[in-house]
């Protein structure tokens, strides 16, 4: 403008074509003006985020708790855009072209099938159903289910976790997808050997003779063979959804592969060699070699699917309930291993001061919900406030690692809440600590509130739950019955109520038998 005025641009994309382009500015700016779709957004915004509601707290925690929620729901991207009818259609970077139905891109499902999806289950379930179908639609598209979506297939991080995020939406019965077609492509992932990084798992069929994946054949072979028998735990549920008994029994007994990588000697998941001898000159602190981003203190706990098969193998309860303990109280120290040099997630550890525990990346992230599978089911409460309080703050110290697609964030917004998905595929919520004195839940169901009474600074110890108005003495709680409870109720204290959540009977379900 050679007057120097302001000069306003509407500007509308697509990934399809310039005629879509221009369909796409019309229906969503039209003829508003700046400031008006300034509005529109923050309308828009407002909405989103009001599917949880937070009262009590610090100024700081509910800005902690906002910006967590706003960062859990900016991923994955639509890529599907609505033509003039309103039907979805989308550009496919799996198969090149236009193809009918949803897409989404932008996710790796290594991090976020730990605490985003679960947490779109609760508040928004009909987008997990949206998001499955787009999966499915990459599976016919492309031949495989994506790993990493940035558009299409990238080879980044191991385990193939989109059976994790289709098993857990079917069992809490939003199953609005070809449940089919979803078992079809979970099967190929776990079975199919693939050469290519981006899909499949490498050495599966090494997995399949030897029951784990030898260190000496790949890189990351601890945590690849863990990964797979949770991948196919997760496998097995969508077995049992479509009551095909058989399948499911075979990937059960497949899921139980962890167990040929604890070495009983060591106390801890380790490296092992095709010839079935250990990997040598052991030592748990040492990162990478066998293991992804991580160590021994950090995988030996990514058994989501049997944490009381876990703990008989580390010799019970108690013992399972030490070793947790020892995961705070051991120094924070690490060797670089096969790194090679100091990575983000190694200083990021130290800089903590918890000792071994890494919230700044993704592998430990469930490891303090595994306390209800041992003999002090109240050290989870006392732990997720700490990190709670230590770790997450308004900007500028912010998030104390990788978000990766907000995983770190929705782990601050369920921890909040009180509520944690060790496992998803299984429609199952481990207790924890409530943050807040109220929160109110935007369900499928109706409001689903969540009070704490007596709640504090101080007060991180769980001393009753009621759902509904019910006395709860379990240390979980279902999907089903946590959407039907109208209103869960915390009584809070200073102290750990040591008798509540002990009884084997209390314990969140497992794999395997929970025993003394």
């Amino acid at each position: 403008d050679a007057t120097g005025g302001p000069v306003e641009v509407r500007v509308g994309t697509s990934f399809i074509s310039e005629e879509q382009a221009a369909l796409n500015l019309r229906r969503e700016v039209g003829t508003l003006d700046y400031d008006a779709v300034c509005r529109l957004a923050q309308q828009t915004w407002d909405e989103h985020l009001s599917c949880i509601e937070v009262e009590g707290g610090t100024d700081a925690q509910r800005t902690t708790f906002a910006t967590a929620l706003w960062r859990s729901l900016l991923f994955p991207r639509m890529l599907h855009e609505p033509d003039e009818s309103g039907a979805l259609r989308h550009w496919s970077p799996f198969a090149g072209g236009v193809h009918p139905g949803e897409l989404y891109t932008d996710n790796g499902f290594w991090d976020t099938f730990r605490t985003v999806y679960p947490l779109l289950t609760l508040v928004y379930p009909e987008r997990v159903e949206s998001i499955v179908r787009g999966l499915l639609n990459a599976y016919r598209e492309g031949g495989w289910l994506p790993k990493w979506m940035s558009p299409g297939y990238r080879d980044c991080m191991i385990g193939t976790h989109a059976a994790a995020l289709i098993a857990d939406a079917a069992a809490k019965g939003l199953t609005d997808f070809d449940l089919e077609v979803a078992f079809e492509a979970v099967v190929k992932d776990a079975t199919v050997v693939s050469e290519r990084g981006e899909v499949g798992r490498r050495l599966v069929d090494r997995y399949d003779a030897l029951g784990y994946v030898p260190c000496d054949e790949a890189g990351e072979a601890t945590s690849r063979t863990l990964e797979f028998a949770y991948g196919d735990w997760c496998v097995a549920r969508l077995a049992d959804a479509l009551g095909l008994e058989a399948e499911a029994a075979r990937f059960d007994k497949r899921a139980l592969s962890y167990r040929n990588v604890f070495d009983p000697e060591v106390g801890f998941m380790r490296g092992r060699l095709a010839d079935g001898s250990w990997r040598p000159d052991f030592d748990p602190t040492e990162w990478g070699g066998p293991f992804t981003e991580g160590s021994a203190w950090h995988f030996t706990w990514t058994v989501m699917h049997d944490p009381a098969g876990l703990a008989a193998l580390l010799g019970g309860r108690r013992a399972m309930g030490d070793k947790l303990d020892a995961v705070f109280e051991t120094p924070g120290e690490f060797r670089v291993g096969s790194y090679g040099f100091v990575i983000h997630e190694m200083a990021e550890m130290v800089r903590g001061q918890l000792g071994q525990y890494a919230q700044c990346n993704q592998p430990i992230h469930h490891a303090l919900y595994l306390y209800p599978w041992t003999d002090r089911p109240w050290e989870t409460q006392r732990r997720a406030r700490e990190v709670m309080d230590r770790m997450y703050h308004p900007a500028p110290d912010g998030l104390p690692g990788d978000e990766d697609n907000g995983e770190m964030s929705a782990w601050y917004v369920l921890s909040a809440l009180g509520l944690f998905s060790v496992a998803p595929g299984a429609p199952v919520w481990v207790l924890g600590s409530p943050l807040f004195d109220r929160a109110t839940v935007r369900t499928a169901r109706g409001p689903l509130v969540l009070e704490a009474e007596g709640n504090g600074a101080g007060c991180p110890h769980v001393q009753t739950v009621e759902v509904g108005g019910a006395a709860h003495a379990a240390t979980w709680i279902s999907h089903g019955a946590l959407l039907d409870a109208g209103t869960v109720r915390f009584t809070m204290g200073a102290e750990p109520n040591t008798s509540r959540g002990v009884a084997l009977e209390d314990a969140p379900p497992s794999l395997s038998p929970l025993l003394v």
